[in-house]
């Protein structure tokens, strides 16, 4: 089982692996192997700058929706889908895209998660 959200190591972000705790996924060189290529691809690379030049611009200075709606800008969508849990009912309309003009479609999700 992979700890992730617990690492404080985060060998993955320094790019040393070899200082990875043993359950790291990052130690699964076969794998990195087999799935770095993937970055490469067409179809994946926009999406992979984008996301990268967004972190660089906004990290911890943005709210996570206008993240999401400068990503969706630079990557030309023109619809927009939002899952929110129950909980957040309440908060999920989103003025922020409507006055834009922008297509925004929510939708509950029924999926609960165990901590």
């Amino acid at each position: 089982m992979y700890t992730c959200a617990d690492c404080s190591i985060l060998s993955c972000a320094g790019g040393e692996p070899e200082k990875a705790p043993q359950n790291c996924p990052m130690r699964k060189y076969d794998m990195r192997r087999e799935f770095l290529p993937e970055y490469a691809k067409e179809d994946y690379h926009s999406f992979y700058i984008n996301c990268s030049s967004i972190e660089a611009e906004g990290y911890g200075q943005w709210p996570r929706l206008k993240e999401t709606i400068e990503f969706c800008k630079k990557m030309n969508y023109k619809k927009i889908g939002i899952a929110f849990c129950k909980g957040l009912h309440k908060e999920a309309p989103c003025p922020t895209l409507t006055p834009k003009r922008e297509t925004a479609q929510n939708r509950a999700s029924p999926v609960l998660f165990l901590l």
